[in-house]
C-alpha cells in the first residue's frame, strides 16, 4: 500500500519555484492566513469568497466557477485526507487551495495577499481612469500575470522533485520554454485566457484540443493491400501533446463492412507510466510544431462501400483512473463510507470526461475490372 499512497503524493506534490522577489513571496509554500484587514474594509472588502468578487467581477466569476480551477479541492483531493498525514496534505494544497482562508483555486489564490490586491496592467489605460474611492484600495499592477512563469508555480514539477526516466513528473513551463511559442512570447495567457477570460480550457475541452491540431485521414492502395494513414501535426499547442503524464490519447482504425465494425490497430499517444511513478514504459507524445505519422495495413477487398474508420478518443483522467482503481480494490475495507462515496464520485467524473475527438469515414478504393 505504500507504493499507493507515494503515487498520489507525487503527482500532486508541486512546489513553489524561485524565479523573482514577486514569484517567491507570492507563492511561498507556507502562504499564512490574510491578517487583520484595513480598518476601512467593508464587509464585502474582507470576504475572500468568489461571490464576494462577483460583485464587481461577474464576467470573470461566471467563467471561473465552470473552471477546473474551481475544482482543485473535489473528490478526487478530498477522500485523500483519510489516508495522507498533516504535511503530505499540505503539500498538496499548496496549489490545490493555496490559501487557508479557501478551499479551491479561487479568485483570491492568485489575486490577494494580506488583503493586497494583485493583478496584470489595465487593458486600458485613460486619463480619466479613477485613482481614489477604489473597491480594496484598487490592485497593485503586476507585469507577471501576464507571463508564463505565473503559471510555472503549479504546472512545473520542482528540480529536487523525483524524477521518471530523467524527466520531472510535469515539464508543462519547460516544454513551453523550449518552444517556438517562448521565442514568440505567447504566453499560457494567450491560449488558456484569451481576452483575459478565466475559463482556462485544456485537454478536457473538445475545441480547444481541435484548435491545436491539424488531423488528416487518407486511405491509399499499396498492391494488394490498403494502407491507413492517420497525419497529426502539433500547430497550436505550446507544450508536448498532452503534458503530463495524466491524458491519455488513443488513434483506432477499423474496418466497417456492412455495419459492422473491426478494430484493425490502435495507437496511444501519452507518457505511459506504473502506478508508483517510478518506471516510464513509453512517451509518445507529440511536441510542439511536430506531425506524427500512424499507419496501418488491411487485406484488400473488393466489397463495395466498404469503409474505414478513423477515431481519435480522449482520456483526461487515465492515470487517476488507474490509480484510484487500485487504492479502491486495496482500501475498501479500510476507507470510511464518506471516502468510498468520495472516491466512487471522482471516478465517476473522470470515467465521464472521456470524449471522441473525430471519428471520419473513407470509402476503401475499389479496383476496377481488367
Amino acid at each position: 500500500m505504500v507504493f499507493l499512497r507515494n503515487s498520489i503524493l507525487l503527482i500532486l506534490l508541486v512546489l513553489n519555484c524561485k524565479e523573482s522577489d514577486f514569484y517567491e513571496t507570492h507563492w511561498n509554500p507556507n502562504l499564512g492566513f490574510q491578517g487583520s484587514p484595513p480598518a476601512h474594509f467593508t464587509e464585502l472588502e474582507k470576504n475572500l469568497n468568489p461571490s464576494a468578487c462577483k460583485t464587481c467581477h461577474k464576467e470573470q466569476w461566471e467563467k471561473w466557477q465552470f473552471s477546473f480551477h474551481a475544482k482543485s479541492y473535489s473528490s478526487g483531493l478530498l477522500w485523500q485526507k483519510e489516508i495522507l498525514n498533516e504535511s503530505e496534505r499540505k503539500n498538496c494544497l499548496r496549489c490545490h487551495s493555496p490559501l487557508p482562508e479557501t478551499k479551491a483555486l479561487s479568485c483570491a489564490s492568485c489575486h490577494v495577499r494580506n488583503y493586497i490586491h494583485y493583478g496584470p496592467p489595465p487593458k486600458e489605460v485613460t486619463n480619466e481612469t479613477k485613482t481614489t474611492n477604489l473597491p480594496h484600495d484598487g490592485f497593485v499592477v503586476q507585469n507577471e500575470f501576464e507571463d508564463s512563469k505565473f503559471c510555472k508555480n503549479c504546472h512545473e514539477s520542482p528540480d529536487t522533485g523525483a524524477q521518471i526516466n530523467s524527466k520531472k513528473q510535469m515539464e508543462t513551463y519547460t516544454e513551453w520554454k523550449n518552444s517556438k511559442f517562448a521565442k514568440q512570447e505567447i504566453h499560457c495567457q494567450n491560449c488558456h485566457m484569451p481576452g483575459r477570460t478565466h475559463e482556462w480550457k485544456g485537454i478536457h475541452d473538445k475545441d480547444m484540443v481541435l484548435k491545436g491540431l491539424d488531423i488528416q485521414f487518407l486511405v491509399e492502395r499499396v498492391g494488394s493491400q490498403d494502407k491507413l494513414i492517420c497525419k497529426i501535426a502539433s500547430k497550436n499547442i505550446g507544450h508536448y501533446f498532452p503534458t503530463y503524464l495524466v491524458p491519455k490519447i488513443y488513434v483506432k482504425f477499423y474496418r466497417n463492412n456492412k455495419n459492422q465494425q473491426t478494430l484493425i490497430d490502435i495507437f496511444t499517444i501519452g507518457r505511459i507510466v506504473n502506478l508508483n511513478l517510478t518506471e516510464e514504459y513509453e512517451d509518445t507524445r507529440i511536441k510542439p510544431g511536430e506531425t506524427r505519422i500512424y499507419s496501418v495495413l488491411s487485406d484488400s477487398i473488393n466489397i463495395k462501400n466498404l469503409e474505414y474508420i478513423l477515431k481519435i478518443d480522449v482520456d483526461p483522467g487515465e492515470q487517476y483512473i488507474r490509480l484510484f482503481e487500485e487504492q479502491k480494490k486495496h482500501l475498501k475495507n479500510t476507507l470510511s463510507k464518506e471516502s468510498l462515496f468520495l472516491i466512487n464520485e471522482s471516478l465517476r467524473e473522470k470515467r465521464n470526461s472521456r470524449y471522441n475527438l473525430i471519428t471520419w469515414k473513407r470509402l476503401a478504393p475499389v479496383s476496377l475490372p481488367e
